[in-house]
């Protein structure tokens, strides 16, 4: 399994590495980059405070393209980069909590970019392999990870400094999460904030060409329409003599944009959700009602491009069974496949705990 495991993700990063490589070929200047990470582990819920003490240390290789064109430019008013990251992990525990391996494509807008000294913010989403899972017996104070692949997701800071034509240096914030999107229980997810220091290194010379930037015409302001089927599902825990089974949520979701500048949108929406594992659940402890989750959302999204990250704040408009807070939040990744059709991945969250994650396809009218 372990190694069915490697190949999928080596596999994953061939795939985008070939690619980059056809990218490059159209003039999109190629970096190379090379970071180390030292953080902590955030104790967001009171079981996981005696396995939270370590301080988790890594590296990361990176390779992305600029996208310096006038077309790029055109789409944003900004220069950004796109690329993938190789992460590795110790969380400084061995035996307990081990170390991870991600591979996470990143789309990250560059703020400043014709400055010696510039800016970025930076999305990440990826897989995560993990070498220490929980185990009833043999490992039950892991409650952060139950399935070796999990998803990774990333939000970053990052400052830059010029060195010459090939070279910078760079210093980043940057917020982790893991999480197995509720496949398999127990989740808790982990959060670890890490700090950072690297090089960047191009392969060619290059610059960001001064085109003109027009102002943000606001009576030319965006909006658009999306209806959205979901699909999600989620591990029922073994317990009481009850098998663990993936039950099913799924549903549809009706989202409006505003656009509010160059990249910036307000996102508004409305979901209704067929949850079967609260069914499942609500069945073994002999208990009946309606299983449909209703929510409205109001929250903003991040356009790049054909890319949209967006964060969400929640709250249930009706449902029966509710062991959470009447708020949650969702963190969504899109990518508009054409002028009708988007696809997308949203982890919905309650306060610091994953809860699901799902995917979407969507038409735009």
């Amino acid at each position: 399994m372990k190694k069915l495991i490697k190949v999928f993700l080596v596999a994953s990063l061939l795939s985008h590495l070939q690619s980059i490589a056809q990218d490059s070929t159209s003039k999109k200047p190629l970096l190379l980059s090379f970071r180390s990470h030292y953080g902590f582990i955030i104790p967001h819920s009171e079981e996981l405070i005696d396995v939270s003490g370590s301080s988790p240390w890594g590296g990361e290789i990176a390779i992305g393209w600029v996208q310096n064109g006038q077309e790029a430019w055109n789409s944003c008013q900004c220069f950004s980069q796109k690329g993938i990251s190789i992460k590795y992990f110790n969380f400084a525990n061995k035996d307990v909590l081990g170390s991870t391996i991600a591979v996470v494509p990143y789309i990250e807008p560059l703020i400043g970019a014709r400055n010696r000294f510039y800016g970025s913010i930076k999305a990440q989403l990826g897989l995560a392999y993990l070498s220490q899972l929980y185990d009833a017996e043999e490992n039950p104070s892991n409650l952060f990870f139950s399935f070796p692949i999990s998803f990774f997701l990333g939000v970053e800071g990052n400052l830059y400094y010029k060195l010459d034509p090939y070279w910078q240096l760079m210093a980043s914030a940057n917020y982790n999460h893991i999480s197995n999107g509720g496949l398999q229980e127990p989740n808790k997810g982990m959060n670890f904030p890490t700090f950072s220091v690297g090089v960047t290194r191009s392969f060619t010379p290059f610059s960001f060409p001064n085109y003109p930037k027009k102002a943000f015409d606001k009576s030319q302001r965006k909006t658009q329409l999306t209806v959205l089927a979901v699909l999600s599902g989620k591990n029922t825990p073994e317990e009481n003599g009850f098998d663990s089974e993936l039950r099913p949520i799924y549903g549809a979701a009706v989202q409006w944009r505003y656009q509010l500048g160059a990249l910036s949108h307000l996102k508004l929406g409305t979901e209704a959700l067929f949850n079967g594992h609260t069914q499942t659940m609500a069945e073994r402890r002999g208990e009946s009602g309606n299983y449909w989750e209703i929510a409205a959302l109001a929250g903003h999204e991040l356009v790049v491009g054909r890319i949209g990250f967006s964060q969400q704040l929640g709250i249930y408009l009706h449902k029966d069974f509710r062991e959470t807070d009447l708020l949650y939040q969702r963190y969504g990744l899109s990518y508009r496949l054409s002028e009708r059709l988007k696809i997308a991945g949203t982890l919905k969250a309650h306060r610091h705990i994953a809860d699901i994650l799902d995917f979407r396809l969507g038409y735009i009218f």
